[in-house]
């Protein structure tokens, strides 16, 4: 017996194919036309604060700092002024549980939101590449009918322009993302030096550019259908009671098929097919194609304006809420509320970790010469042991009186080398030579507290734990 699946297909109803692949396999080029209305609104507005957020945030500074940086050669991640260092575990698993729990969250209460809203997939593609597009070929239709013309001097000039322009925007992108990992101001003089001495980077970035604007200018909406995982995803973390853009079914069906069969809302119009940019029919049903972009609810909304019927035959809502005829919203169900509670707990964690961090991260490692050094003193053997002291001023504010002590006064300490103030930022490698007397060693170690003392907005100390080595016995005692 068929489904009711096999069913729709086999009369025509829902198509067995993707509506961007014909019946061989090969691609059909969309053109989604531009729709205006609340969320299309609302979604630039999102599109401008994003954009901001990718090409303009980096190239700026907060606190005398990048405004937003992750150095992952010195394994440095500075947001508005605070810099948090990779070897602090508890920071990378919070930040990592935060952007897992909020994008479950949001799917699970409504679908593929941020497919649709901040996904930079769609944001530079409906936010700019498409906006280019527009002002160089037309509309969707004007572009349709360019697509399909024969080549002329219109039609390569037209593409050659556009192409251009993608190329152009792409190497700001490029350059803009490089920028969040290598440093702007770097960056920029990188650049200016030129590719001769710089080879490696000029060619990723060339390559980085060339990826760009094929994925954004050629492969648009295909990474959504086929590439990206997410869309696999949402079908286990979506179910009946999640809001997400779906079709009316009770109101709008049947469609208009002529002027002489009674019919419901739906006159059949295929605006929201037209406005779709994934090409779909949102009449058929939650498709894996779907991005929840609204498109379709805008345009929708401008046709039952215009017949006089109410707004919201395509709308969000959930499948429960349409299967009901419930107008009212589902509360969390305890899925999306374990979610929440996981995310509430992510943020306090991540909260509390910078809150109460220390403003400066000090660790101290064994240099990688000779574990031990024996001499004779006037009171007597004695063994010598070099540390190598890392200090990184974490916080926003310079410290001073940068001092290392330890809490045996028979150890003597020898600095070569002492940075006595850090700038926010800035670290300091500090090496360190701890000798004592030899009688002091048990079983070849003698276990040490040390202190590091600052002066930041007050005094401040830090304490840990080290332990000088050497042999167990020596030769001729």
């Amino acid at each position: 017996m068929k489904s009711i699946e096999e069913l729709l297909v086999s009369k025509g109803i829902i198509p067995e194919r993707p509506p961007s692949l014909d019946a061989k396999g090969h691609r059909i080029d969309i053109f989604p036309a531009n729709v205006k209305g609340r969320f299309r609104t609302a979604r630039n507005i999102v599109y401008t604060l994003l954009l901001l957020l990718f090409l303009v945030v980096p190239w700026t500074k907060f606190g005398g700092k990048q405004t937003i940086q992750l150095d992952l050669w010195n394994k440095e991640f500075t947001f508005f002024g605070t810099t948090l260092m990779a070897h602090e575990g508890p920071m990378v698993f919070f930040l990592f549980g935060v952007v897992v729990f909020a994008l479950l969250l949001a799917t699970a209460m409504y679908g593929r939101v941020w497919c649709g809203w901040a996904c930079p997939q769609t944001v530079f593609i409906d936010g700019v590449f498409r906006r280019i597009e527009e002002w160089v070929e037309g509309n969707h239709i004007k572009r349709k009918k360019l697509a399909d013309a024969p080549y002329n001097k219109e039609k390569i000039f037209k593409k050659s322009l556009k192409w251009f322009l993608f190329l152009v925007i792409s190497s700001h992108i490029a350059h803009s993302i490089v920028a969040y990992f290598m440093g702007a101001q770097s960056l920029f003089w990188t650049s200016l030096e030129g590719p001769k001495g710089h080879g490696t980077l000029f060619i990723f970035v060339q390559i980085f550019t060339a990826l760009i604007a094929v994925n954004f200018g050629w492969f648009k909406e295909q990474f959504c259908l086929v590439a990206c995982p997410y869309g696999r995803l949402q079908s286990a973390l979506m179910d009946k009671n999640t809001t997400t853009v779906i079709y009316d079914y009770k109101r709008g069906e049947p469609r208009r098929q002529n002027k002489d069969i009674p019919y419901a809302d739906c006159v059949n119009c295929f605006k929201c097919v037209a406005v779709c940019p994934t090409g779909i029919d949102i009449r058929d049903g939650e498709q894996l194609e779907c991005i929840g972009c609204t498109a379709c609810i805008d345009a929708c909304d401008n046709v039952m304006e215009k017949i006089g019927k109410p707004k919201g035959l395509i709308r969000y809502a959930s499948e429960a809420e349409v299967a009901d005829g419930r107008d009212h919203k589902k509360p969390f169900n305890t899925r999306a509320l374990l979610y929440a509670l996981g995310l509430l707990a992510m943020i306090l964690s991540l909260a509390a970790f910078v809150y109460y961090r220390d403003d400066v991260s000090t660790q101290v490692f064994r240099a990688t010469d000779s574990p031990y050094q024996i001499s004779q003193s006037a009171q007597g053997a004695v063994v010598t042991n070099h540390f190598k002291i890392n200090t990184v001023n974490q916080g926003s504010v310079g410290i001073d009186e940068l001092k290392f002590t330890v809490d045996d006064p028979d150890v003597e300490i020898i600095t070569p080398q002492l940075q006595s103030n850090l700038k926010p930022g800035e670290q300091n490698w500090m090496h360190v030579f701890l000798r004592l007397p030899f009688s002091k060693l048990k079983n070849g170690a003698y276990d040490l507290g040390w202190n590091l003392n600052y002066k930041s907005k007050n005094e401040k100390t830090i304490k840990g734990r080290l332990k000088i080595i050497g042999p167990d016995k020596i030769k001729g005692k």
